[in-house]
């Protein structure tokens, strides 16, 4: 199982930059209205960041996005779970 993404702080920074720029705003913020397309980008862009990194990516009914890394052990069955 691969699982490398990066989480030290310039790798962080940069992965909430990036996210960030999708639905930007004229004063510098950020408006992902529900089922937009900036909405649907970020999603995108984070079910591919979670893809790279190994983890099963799924939606649920009404867009959730989640990745889920399997675990190995009985008491690992159900997994974890990142909901975005």
């Amino acid at each position: 199982m691969k699982t490398d993404m990066n989480f030290s702080t310039p790798a962080l920074a940069d992965y909430i930059a990036k996210l960030s720029a999708i639905g930007r705003t004229h004063n510098h913020g950020t408006t992902r209205l529900l089922y937009s397309e900036s909405w649907m980008q970020a999603q995108e862009q984070l079910a591919a960041w979670f893809a790279e990194s190994g983890l099963t990516v799924s939606y649920d009914d009404i867009g959730n996005l989640y990745g889920q890394i399997a675990g190995t052990r009985e008491a690992d069955l159900q997994g974890f779970r990142g909901c975005v």
